[in-house]
């Protein structure tokens, strides 16, 4: 059998890298158009902004879904969502709903409404960063009550802030600050302004 000469050994692995450079980005595509539910959402849909609150867990298979309920022109709707890990009755998001239909509806995870009535506040440090394609995740922990409590958050990418710099909060184990309404201490957020203008 004929060996094959430098130039097609050479031509071959050319071919090959790009094949497997051409199945990374279409992967990455795919990921993204998957990953891009809100933008999917607001492409797809006549949108319009509400807040909804989780007012209980409904389990229809293995999972329990959130329901959140948001009202529209006077009427109450409900929808319901995959949870966050951490997520307490009363805690509020912005919802987008479609305003020809507005049972067609979704939650935005990293639109989260921070209490602003009856807060305390405390310090808290992150123990887990990391940025997504669409948003931050953060998970931190404080001590309210004389109790330790655990809470995921995401944040949504905004020009005016550098995200990053919750990274720094996390490397050097710097403190947050957390604000949450004291009737219920499990319900707390990092304030981003406030965590900012500390430091």
């Amino acid at each position: 059998m004929k060996k094959l000469s430098d130039k097609q050994n050479t031509i071959i692995v050319v071919i090959l890298i790009f094949s497997i450079l051409i199945l990374f980005f279409s992967i990455m595509v795919i990921y993204s158009l998957n990953n891009d539910k809100e933008g999917k959402f607001r492409k797809n849909h006549e949108v319009s902004e509400a807040v909804g609150k989780l007012i209980k867990y409904e389990t229809y298979t293995k999972s329990a879904d959130a329901v959140l309920e948001y009202n529209v022109d006077g009427n109450k709707h409900t929808m319901h969502q995959m949870p966050l890990m951490t997520m307490e009755l009363g805690d509020e998001f912005i919802v987008l709903y479609d305003k020809n239909d507005p049972d067609e509806s979704m939650y935005l995870r990293d639109r989260p409404i921070l209490p602003d009535k009856d807060t305390n506040q405390v310090n808290g440090y992150i123990t887990f960063y990391k940025k997504w394609k669409f948003d931050s995740e953060i998970d931190f922990k404080y001590s309210a009550d004389g109790e330790e409590h655990k809470r995921e958050q995401f944040f949504a990418p905004d020009k005016n802030v550098d995200l990053t710099q919750l990274k720094k909060f996390y490397d050097g184990k710097k403190s947050v600050v957390v604000i949450f309404p004291n009737d219920n201490p499990w319900r707390g957020y990092i304030d981003l302004t406030k965590t900012l203008a500390a430091n």
